[in-house]
Formats: C-alpha cells, structure tokens, sequence
C-alpha cells in the first residue's frame, strides 16, 4: 500500500503518475452496459491521499495527473488531488484507472480549474466502485471542475465517469461549474447503479452550473448519465443551473429504472439566460416522498429568458405518489416551458401533480408570462386519484393547453384538469377509446379570472366511447369575456349530479355540444320501499295459509333438500330390500 500524508506532491507544467506495482495494463468497457473488466492489470495495490496532503499538477500550461492503481482513497479536509491551468495552455487533467474502487471521503477534494485563457482539464475516473462520502453537516467531498477564466476559450474541463456503482452520500457533489464568460464542462456518467443519498442538513448533488461574478455568464454545463438503475434520495439531487445571460444545461437521463424517493431533478435559469431541458427516458419512473421531502422534476426560469422543457419518454410506467410534482414554471416575462409525457401507463396519487404555471417572484410580484402546454400519453390509462392535478396557470397572460391522450381509459377521481388564465383560457383535450370517468371531479378551462372582460373561455373536448360524470364538473366559462365551448364526443353519456357550465354572465355564452342522448342517472333511478318484505307474501299459497293459522310443521327434505321440480316432491332415502341388508 502507499500512502501520502502531510505531503506536497508538486510539478508545474508537468505529469505526476503515482502507480504501485504491477505496472498497469488496459481496462475494457462494455459500451452497453457500462461494466468495467479490468482483469487484464492484475492485483494492483492500495493508495491513500490524506490528513491534508496534496498531489498537484498545476501550472502555467496545466499538468497532468495520472493515478493507477487496485483502491484510491483521498480523505480529510485539505487533501486533494488537482491539475489547475493558469496561463494560455489547455490543461491536461486527471486520470484515475482503479481495479478496486475509489473513495472520496469528508472534504477530500479531486478538482481541475482553469484561471487563464487555456482550457481547463478533463477529469476521466474508471473503477468499478466509486464512493464519495462526507456526514450530515458539512465537510463536503468534491469531485469538480471549474472555470474563472476571464475569456469565452477558457470554458471549464469535462467530467467522465466509468463505474459498475456510483454512490453518493451526505453532503457528496460532483460538479462542473463556470464563473466567467466561459462555459461549465459537461458531466458525463456511465454506472450501472448510480445512487443519491442525502441527509437532514447537507446537499448531496451533481451539478453543472453557470454563476459569472461579474459581467456576462457562459452557459452551464450538460448532464449525461446512462445506468441501469437510478436513484435519487432525501433531498439529494441533479440540477443544471445557470443566473446569467447564459443558458442553462441539459440533464439527459438514460435508465432502465429512475427511482425518486424524495430526491429531484432540476434545471433552473435567472436573468437573460434560456432555461434548460429535462430529458428522462427508461423504462420505468417513481416519485414518492422521503422524510417529508416530496420528489420533483422541474423547469423554473426566473429571469427573462425562455422556459425549460421537460419531456419524459418511458417505456413502463409512471408513478407520481404523496405530493411529488413535474413543473415547467415561469416567474419571469416569458413563456414558461413545456411538459411532454409518453408512458404505458401514467397514475398520480396523494395530491400529486404536473403543472405549467406563472408563479410568484421573490418579490411577490406575479409574473406576466404565459404558461407552457402539458401533453400526456399512454399506451393504456391514465389515473389521477387523491387530490392529484394537472394544471396550467398565467393569472396575467394566456393559458397553456393541456392533453391527456391514453390507449384504453382515463379515470379522475377527486381530482382535477384546469387551465386557468388572466385572458384567454386555454384548450382540454381528453381522449380514451374505451372511457372516461369523473368521480367527484372537474375539467376546468377557465379564462378572465382578473376580470378584464378580455379573455376568452378555452374550448373542452372529451373524445371517448364511455363518458361517465357522477358529481363532478365540466367548466368553460369567463368572468367578463365569452365562454369557452364544450364538445363531447361519446357513443354512451351517463351523468349524476353533475354540471356542464359554458356560461359567460357578461359575454357570448359558449356552446355545449353532446353526440350522444344524455342519460342522467340521478333522475332515471328508482328508490326501493322503505319497508321489509313480509316472508309469507312470497311463499306458497297452501304454505301461507297454514302459517296464518300458527301450525308448526315438520319437513323431511331427504338427500338433496330440494324437489325434483317446482311443486314436486321431495325424494325420501333409499331404503334397501330385507335380503339385501343381511
């Protein structure tokens, strides 16, 4: 084993390797499922970086820092491993190939930053296990890279990563981020399991952010990862951040399984800069709540720019549980972003929901964007349940469309669909071949909710065999302007206790266009007496009249306890001949 302790390791300009015997060989990666083979190094031995040492490749030209070896473990505040560029030349970066794993533990500290003109250096690791861990308050472990560059050329180093487990706990980061006019790396992991596990008063996240100092930003970094299995827990996180004129990354998510426990997936945008894009495609999706903490996937734009889109391509199911939330929201002048779903199956229960709405600045000023569209398909339901939602709102501005699209049925159960707007509402589409049910709930295409008398309802369409409303709602109304329309386009409409409103009190009333003869159910049903039955009405009359008389009887039913026939007699036992019984 070597270790370094209290010690400087220092070139300027130039490669540090520190390799323990054997020398190294080559590593295989599988490009489908991202296992590492390193069988070809043979038993390599175990390297230690603590209690504030260093192994430093920097300088003017940026140097080069390469770790080979079986386990890497740096740990303690002030330990690190770093290649920093500080002049005009591209720095050359770290590389880390492990037949063991690699630990980064309590604030030890694997980084590249540029401060020059040059390029900032990449940051490539492979090892079959990688583990960074700090403890519930602080001491932060870091794997970075970042620019401070003064110029545009100085965009900071990637980040890539080649494991079988990526693990991430207490207060761990990995990140890339710019300072300057430069643009952030972009983080790229392949795992097989990549896990997020944060902690009551620490961030656990991967991050590629965009904050300049001063002046114009360049633009944050995107996040690639590609796994079999993704896990995203107690407040940890994947954000793309950007509060400057630059745009916000993309995090791209490639997994067979995206599991969010409390955990969430964000990409954020102040000022000028564009929102970014959340793009997830797996098989399978679940947001739950952790501790108190609901998971969420979001867009935000605070600033100016352009809102984030959020597009989710799934081959399973998506199940959004106990208050987790897919949001494209604006605070800003601008449009807020889109929502794009496709699933076999789509369920949001527990006051779940997926929105598209312009909010509330920190100032308290409501924002006079418009509010992006939501589109929901799948291949066979879609369920809301419990207080769930999906919902567009611009009190100042246009209402976003909404359309729940789903291979078989769509089922609404206390819940809702609106798009609410300042002016004009926006368009419900909901089409199922098969049904469409609401169970105490409501569609709502409601416009002129400030009352400005210059919004329009938006128009409400329901396209399938079987509509089904028992007390529930279908809205499409303005407060000043004129109502929205509302076609419903059904071979069989069953409707309790329900309201169908394209009412405009001030304004051309929408119209209300049904396909199919309405049958309301509440007035066709008949109520059943309030009195019982009395036995005696329903039996014989031989029968009754002997029981009005209060004469008991004794009934021998024999085998089978029922007659031949209506009428009949009852067969009595079989009763052998003498001879037979001897």
């Amino acid at each position: 084993m070597r270790r370094v302790l209290n010690t400087l390791i220092f070139t300027t300009g130039g490669s540090r390797s520190t390799q323990p015997f054997p020398a190294a060989g080559e590593v295989a990666i599988d490009p489908v499922t991202a296992n590492v083979d390193a069988s070809s190094i043979g038993v390599q031995g175990h390297i230690e970086v603590n209690n504030s040492a260093m192994v430093d490749a920097s300088g003017e030209g940026g140097g080069r820092v390469v770790i080979l070896g079986g386990r890497l473990v740096v740990e303690g505040e002030g330990t690190s491993v770093k290649a920093d560029t500080l002049g005009a030349q591209n720095g050359r970066g770290i590389d880390i190939e492990l037949t063991d794993g690699l630990e980064v533990r309590n604030a030890g500290q694997v980084t590249t930053s540029t401060f020059g003109t040059g390029k900032g250096g990449d940051i490539t690791i492979t090892a079959p296990s990688i583990l960074m861990e700090g403890d519930s308050f602080e001491h932060t472990p870091r794997i970075a890279s970042e620019t401070f560059s003064p110029v545009m050329e100085g965009m900071g180093g990637a980040i890539t990563f080649h494991a079988d487990s990526l693990t991430l706990n207490a207060a761990a980061e990995i990140s890339t981020t710019t300072f300057g006019p430069a643009n952030a790396g972009a983080i790229d992991i392949n795992a097989s399991t990549l896990r997020l596990i944060g902690s009551d008063f620490a961030l656990t996240q991967i991050s590629a952010n965009a904050n300049p100092l001063v002046g114009d930003g360049g633009a944050g970094g995107d996040l690639v990862i590609h796994a079999d299995s993704v896990e995203i827990a107690n407040g940890a996180g994947l954000t793309a951040i950007t509060y400057g004129s630059g745009n916000a990354g993309v995090i791209d998510v490639l997994a067979r399984s995206l599991t969010l426990l409390g955990g969430g997936i964000g990409v954020t945008t102040g000022l000028t800069g564009n929102g970014g894009a959340v793009r997830i495609q797996a098989d399978t999706v679940t947001m739950d709540q952790m501790n108190g903490f609901p998971s969420f996937i979001s867009a935000v734009t605070f600033g100016d720019g352009q809102g984030g889109s959020i597009t989710l391509d799934l081959a399973g199911s998506l199940r959004l549980l106990n208050g987790s939330s897919i949001s494209a929201n604006t605070q800003g002048a601008n449009a807020g972003g889109s929502i794009n779903i496709h699933a076999r199956d789509i369920n949001l229960d527990a006051s779940s929901s997926v929105q598209c709405a312009a909010v509330f600045d920190i100032n308290g000023q409501q924002s006079s964007g418009q509010a992006g569209a939501i589109a929901l398909n799948a291949d066979t339901s879609v369920l809301l349940n419990g207080g769930s939602s999906i919902r567009t709102s611009a009190p100042l501005n246009n209402g976003g469309n909404i359309s729940v699209a789903a291979g078989s049925e769509i089922r609404i159960a206390d819940s809702q669909i609106t798009t609410e707007a300042g002016l004009n509402g926006g368009e419900i589409l909901l089409a199922a071949p098969e049904l469409t049910y609401l169970l105490n709930s409501k569609l709502t295409a409601q416009a002129d909710t400030t009352g400005s008398g210059f919004g329009n309802g938006g128009n409400l369409t329901i396209d399938p065999s079987f509509l089904i409303l028992n007390n529930s709602a279908l809205i499409s109304k303005s407060s000043f302007g004129n109502g929205g329309n509302i076609g419903i386009q059904t071979d069989y409409f069953f409707k309790s206790a329900s309201t169908i409103d394209a009412s405009a009190p001030f304004g051309l009333p929408g119209t209300v266009s049904v396909s199919a003869p309405e049958v309301d159910l509440s007035g066709s049903l008949i109520g059943l007496p309030s009195n019982l039955l009395g036995a005696e009405t329903q039996l014989r009359s031989d029968c009754g009249v002997r029981l009005t008389e209060n004469i008991s009887s004794f009934v021998v039913l024999g085998r089978g306890g029922l007659p031949l026939e209506p009428g009949g007699f009852v067969p009595s036992w079989l009763v052998p001949p003498q001879d037979e019984r001897k």
